[in-house]
């Protein structure tokens, strides 16, 4: 039986690593194999010339009912993307096996229906998971407000170890929010002058995944449509619109911030 294994499954694969970033696995040939005491091969063209090319075989694994057949499949296509530029360019990216953990409800956390998390983790031999998962805050103006939203970021660091945290702070706060420990960047925003926009735009090559617009302003938002992450997260008070936002969570018209912030 041969089909692609490469590819995003959605909620109905495996939750693992790829690349180092939380993607989703089929986990068909490991059933397979394990089922049948299959081999597990892998097969990938090289185009030489008009309708010419050689077929590639590798075998992954030997028929085990103990094979880590998923995790030896991702470390194989990991390998051949790493060490093979023909190939890398030829690999169909557009699979996106990343866009596990993207929706709004999944983003701020690792829980999935099936997960390989302890056994990825075993198998490259990683104390800790890689953080190459981005999260950008842009936290709030003011003092008060800024200090607030600590315990919120403190809890993002427990339940996405795999995340490097940077927090985008007024220049005043800088020192405070380095002082206080609780990301793994600070970035001061730039000061407000006709270069203030265009420097923000810059900040869109540090590819963040996700931004969380934590302050309540149409110029704060158009900031984050410059960065331009791919998904963009803010509270949406009543009577309010916020366009530049790809996600919003709307406030109950009955929440009082004094007694709940």
């Amino acid at each position: 039986m041969i089909f692609v294994f490469d590819q995003s499954v959605g909620n109905s694969g495996y939750l693992t690593f790829f690349m180092g970033r939380a993607a989703t696995t089929t986990g068909f040939h490991q059933f397979l194999s394990h089922a049948y005491n299959a081999d597990v091969l892998s097969f990938h063209g090289e185009r030489t010339g008009f309708w010419e090319g050689n077929l590639h075989v590798t075998k992954i694994s030997s028929g085990s009912k103990d094979e880590p057949v998923v995790l030896k499949a991702n470390q194989w296509l990991e390998n051949t993307l790493t060490s093979n530029e023909a190939f890398a360019e030829d690999w169909m990216w557009v699979h996106n096996r990343w866009k596990a953990q993207s929706t709004l409800s999944q983003n701020l956390n690792l829980n999935y229906p099936k997960t390989l998390l302890e056994e990825t983790k075993e198998f490259y031999n990683w104390d800790t998971l890689p953080k190459k998962n981005r999260i950008w805050l842009r936290m709030p103006d003011q003092l008060g407000e800024l200090i607030k939203w600590a315990p919120f970021i403190k809890a993002i660091a427990t339940s996405r170890p795999d995340s490097e945290i940077t927090l985008l702070v007024p220049r005043k706060f800088t020192s405070l929010v380095e002082a206080l420990q609780i990301a793994d960047k600070v970035l001061s925003l730039p000061k407000r002058n006709t270069a203030f926009y265009p420097r923000i735009h810059k900040l869109k090559d540090e590819f963040p995944d996700t931004y969380y617009q934590l302050t309540e302003s149409m110029s704060a938002d158009f900031e984050a449509k410059l960065i331009n992450a791919p998904f963009r997260h803010g509270m949406c008070l009543p009577g309010s619109n916020r366009p530049f936002l790809t996600d919003t969570f709307n406030v109950d018209p009955g929440w009082d911030e004094k007694k709940a912030h």
